[in-house]
């Protein structure tokens, strides 16, 4: 986002009513960096949210004749410039989406809403669907202009800055080489961080056997009972009111089960004192916490619940002790008690109903895949990338950390880095302003 004085106030003297100046981001952690707020929540896409039409024409008109969309129909009416953060995880099909729920909440005759676009396309692509820049709203808006800013905040390493920018461009430079063979970390030097480091790696299966490994490492069994969901069936708020109303009792265990192969918070949570724990939820986002935040088990409650301090992370202004959990907070830590929440699963076979699952959203959080660190800034983290299989993974791992100096080397392949040729093509091609 930009920081200068004048685009505020130019924006501004244009839109008027503070709340004219809408800033959105894809995640929890982007929303926090950016000063606002998810583009899943200002628009009202529930999670697991899929189009049911291919045209966003329709499918616009469609999310705004569901009663939900009532309240949100007034905000979206309001808005005459949206700021988007981290667009590049934003995929074409829903920017169009969300172009046409605000051109139709607009009244008639008003000024268009205006698109400020920000973030990097040589990273990860979004999980499904295309690029943002390959959207029709992105032609219709920007054609092929873009304004290029060139002074990187993550890193301040005139050195480190100069590889991560070649390497988005699938360049493995001298200076790539470098840096990896100086950062490479073995022997008793890697025993030292094994289990204090949070590591990046490429697959879900050897993120899940890290964090076994460690979880054994630091607390041999017996351990502390699991965590354990538990699970249940609703109906859905957004379903659609014209068809009949579910019948909940059909939903079957396994049916229930299959719904949640892909939720975020396992049936079972394994956990212990010292361990390491990732936050798989952005229920304590009053707390500054979301998605992807990094803490330690330092002690439970009565009620069992696991009370976790995260280090290197500023309370947001005006939170006192006890809101929303919070026991204690310093300039850059807080420790928070971490209470089950609802993480909740479309039922596709049984349309109307949601799966429902109760569970604690810290896991286990010794390493996290390469995805699942995109928007995030590290404090620490080793790289383990040598098995790095889809374009700008490599990149994407390194640039997370601010200090060249923090960032550990475990395994890397230099045939591995990769550039997107579309996103390559688009930077080639743009026209600078």
């Amino acid at each position: 986002m930009s920081e200068n004085p004048r685009f505020w106030g130019g924006l501004r003297l244009i839109c008027g009513a503070s709340d004219a100046i809408v800033i959105v981001g894809p995640t929890g952690s982007s929303a926090k960096t950016c000063g606002g707020q998810t583009y899943h929540s200002f628009f009202g896409f529930r999670h697991q949210y899929l189009p049911t039409h291919k045209d966003p024409v329709e499918e616009a008109a469609h999310l705004l004749k569901q009663p939900r969309w009532g309240p949100i129909k007034l905000r979206l009416a309001r808005v005459r410039a949206i700021l988007i953060d981290e667009v590049a995880m934003i995929s074409a099909q829903r920017l169009d989406i969300m172009r046409q729920l605000i051109h139709l909440c607009q009244p008639w005759r008003s000024p268009a809403c205006s698109f400020y676009p920000f973030g990097d396309f040589l990273q990860l692509r979004p999980p499904h669907g295309d690029l943002s820049f390959e959207s029709t709203a992105w032609r219709q808006l920007f054609r092929d202009d873009m304004l290029e800013l060139t002074r990187v905040h993550r890193q301040n390493d005139g050195d480190f800055v100069a590889v991560i920018r070649d390497a988005r461009f699938g360049l493995c430079t001298e200076g790539m080489a470098n840096l990896m063979r100086e950062r490479t970390v073995v022997g008793a030097a890697y025993a030292k961080i094994e289990t204090t480091v949070l590591h990046l790696l490429s697959k879900h299966k050897d993120v899940w056997r890290r964090n076994n490994k460690c979880l054994l490492r630091i607390n041999p069994v017996p351990r502390p009972h699991d965590f354990i969901a538990v699970d249940g069936v609703e109906e859905d708020p957004d379903r659609d009111p014209t068809i009949s109303k579910p019948i909940l009792s059909v939903v079957t265990a396994a049916t229930r089960a299959a719904a949640l192969v892909e939720c975020a918070a396992p049936m079972h949570v394994q956990h212990c004192l010292n361990e390491l724990v990732m936050m798989k939820s952005n229920s304590k986002i009053s707390l500054g916490l979301f998605h992807g935040n990094i803490g330690t088990i330092v002690s439970y409650s009565s009620s069992g619940a696991p009370i976790v301090r995260f280090e290197n992370h500023r309370l947001p202004e005006k939170v006192a002790r006890g809101a929303d959990g919070l026991l204690d907070a310093g300039k850059d830590w807080l420790v928070a008690e971490i209470t089950p929440v609802s993480f909740k699963a479309r039922v596709w076979s049984v349309p109307g109903v949601i799966v429902v699952r109760l569970q604690v959203p810290p896991v286990l959080g010794w390493a996290m895949t390469v995805h699942r660190s995109q928007s995030l800034t590290l404090s620490q983290a080793v790289l383990d990338v040598g098995e790095a299989f889809e374009d700008c993974m490599v990149p994407t791992a390194f640039s997370r950390v601010s200090e060249k100096q923090r960032m550990c080397v475990k395994t890397f392949c230099g045939t591995r880095m990769r550039a997107d040729v579309a996103a390559v093509q688009f930077y080639r091609d743009g026209r600078r302003l």
